[in-house]
């Protein structure tokens, strides 16, 4: 299920999620490599958001 999730918009969701809180869904750890990973959907969306209202 976890790779399902990834890959739609609410797996953005849960992935920033997991990189703020530190857990992800199984609230397993992670470590600070894939806490950071997880916030790249976020700076992809917020330049798509800024091209919409920009451009």
């Amino acid at each position: 299920m976890k790779w399902g999730v990834g890959f739609t918009p609410i797996g953005t969701f849960i992935d920033i999620k997991a990189a703020i809180s530190g857990n992800d869904l199984s609230e397993e750890q992670l470590g600070w490599g894939w806490r950071i990973a997880g916030v790249f959907p976020l700076f992809q969306n917020l330049k798509r958001l800024q091209n919409i209202f920009y451009s």
